[in-house]
């Protein structure tokens, strides 16, 4: 697992920005909610695929 830095979140908005063109709005919004949750104190890290069990169970949340 690897924490997600502000400066990774810069770089996740910038990428989803280019990519979404054509759809999926402006990430603009999410960034600004995301690094206001940093400034509190949370944080979020990024899990490898491989790292889950098998019969692990996740879930999707997108905004």
């Amino acid at each position: 697992m690897r924490e997600i830095t502000e400066r990774d979140l810069e770089l996740l908005a910038t990428g989803a920005w280019i990519l979404g063109a054509g759809g999926g709005g402006d990430p603009y919004h999410s960034l600004l909610a995301m690094k206001r949750l940093y400034s509190s104190g949370l944080s979020t890290t990024l899990m490898d695929p491989d790292d889950l069990a098998d019969d692990a169970r996740i879930a999707v949340v997108s905004t």
